[in-house]
């Protein structure tokens, strides 16, 4: 690791060194670190330091290994809690839950070859986190619904009052399902876009740092495809911590399903974009040396038809 000090700006900025794989952080002066407006941007960067790749040097450090693994837990957690919820969103009918975990995420992905190329893989994780924190909203705000079944005092006219709440309660009753059962929808379709980008992108920080030692020895061969394997691994331990979440916030701490939800809406998706804007951002504005290779041999094919 390098660190380079200005002495006319008086920034400092740690340089990426692809022999110890070092993170880079974004230049900040020492006046700006005193300064209360910064401080907790300054400590957002200590927490997440921001990987910069450079195209010249096809730097890829090994934090990014790190947010690509966060991000595969982060991206599939959500899928797996709603899954562990599932009898107590729908009781009696955990089938209903788990058609929508599976067929919206099932079609995004079907339909992902004919749009994601028109749009940004920033654009893709925004919309992503937006998804995860509706869908614990709405499974978190629905499951805590008050549902009336008719056993209040009577009135005048006993029965026909008494007919009127529980078709009052039988319809609260079938929105709240209805809302939960949208949530989990959306949860399925933020797990199969969050996925789907991030594993394309791996591929491309995998193809960067495949150009990066094709020159070296062949002993880097085998770490080719580590960034897809970080990210595969991720998305296999949040099997465990998905439900780990739920039996730790509902059995051992006793805290309803409707907060443990509200406690996920803030953590989740606010960590599973900073996670993507702190470290893997700048990786996808960086051309991949599959596409530089071609672009090389069209301009070759257009000097040659030139000289014909």
């Amino acid at each position: 690791m390098e660190v380079n000090h200005s002495p006319q700006s008086g920034s400092s900025s740690i340089t990426c060194d692809t022999n110890y794989h070092s993170v880079v952080l974004s230049d900040t002066t020492s006046t700006t670190r005193n300064n209360g407006t910064n401080k907790f941007q300054y400590l957002l960067e200590l927490l997440l330091p921001r990987c910069i790749p450079t195209p010249s040097s096809s730097c890829v450090p090994s934090c990014t290994t790190l947010a690509f693994w966060c991000i595969g837990i982060l991206n599939n957690t959500p899928y797996v809690i709603m899954l562990a919820a599932a009898k107590s969103i729908s009781e009696g009918g955990t089938a209903l839950v788990f058609i929508a975990s599976i067929l919206p995420g099932l079609f995004l992905k079907l339909t992902a070859p004919y749009w994601f190329d028109r749009v940004s893989y920033h654009t893709r994780m925004a919309a992503a986190s937006i998804l995860m924190a509706s869908s614990f909203l709405l499974v978190g705000i629905f499951s805590h619904v008050p549902v009336q079944n008719g056993e209040d005092e009577l009135e005048d006219d006993g029965i026909n009052n008494q007919q009127q709440q529980q078709q009052h309660g039988d319809n609260q009753f079938s929105m709240s399902i209805a809302m939960q059962l949208l949530g989990v929808a959306l949860a399925s379709l933020q797990g199969s876009l969050g996925e789907a980008s991030m594993l394309a992108l791996a591929g491309k920080v995998d193809s960067i740092r495949s150009s990066s030692s094709s020159t070296e020895d062949f002993s880097h061969e085998k770490s080719n495809n580590v960034s897809i394997t970080a990210f595969s691994s991720g998305t296999g331990i949040a099997g465990m911590l998905g439900f780990a979440y739920v039996v730790l916030f509902t059995r051992v701490l006793g805290i309803s399903l409707s907060n443990s939800l509200t406690i996920a809406t803030v953590t989740f998706p606010l960590a599973f974009y900073l996670v993507y804007l702190k470290n893997l951002r700048d990786y996808s504005t960086l051309p991949s040396p599959v596409q530089d290779q071609c672009e090389l041999v069209d301009h070759h094919h257009e000097h040659e038809h030139e000289h014909e």
